[in-house]
């Protein structure tokens, strides 16, 4: 994927294909010299060069948005949403995700549409 087509498509949300809107998003968190990027179609990115080129390392679905992603003690964690339910992950290295009962301390809520 090419790194023009990331970022274009990074705050984009097709809703029935027929509406598009944009929605803030901090899901970008930085940890042991990588770059991790969440976008809202559910996927997340890593990028080891500092942003030239990135690679999928999670992808929890289309209908699952990652709205924020930040660097914590135990490594990555992650705010992820599902219609109108919002849930939290954990990872130590991006690419094995579990659940946690933990909320950011910025936890963003959003109300979900289902289609």
């Amino acid at each position: 994927m090419k790194r023009r087509d990331f970022l274009t498509g990074l705050a984009t949300l097709s809703l029935t294909g027929l509406i598009k809107m944009s929605l803030p998003t901090k899901a970008q968190a930085q940890t042991n010299g990588k770059i991790f990027k969440g976008t809202l179609e559910g996927k997340i990115f890593e990028s080891l060069d500092n942003g030239q080129t990135w690679q999928q390392t999670a992808n929890f679905g289309p209908d699952c948005p990652v709205l924020e992603l930040s660097e914590e003690e135990e490594g990555l964690f992650a705010h992820l949403g599902f219609q109108s339910y919002n849930f939290w992950l954990t990872s130590p290295d991006g690419r094995i995700w579990r659940t946690t009962n933990r909320q950011a301390s910025t936890a963003l809520y959003l109300p979900f549409i289902s289609a």
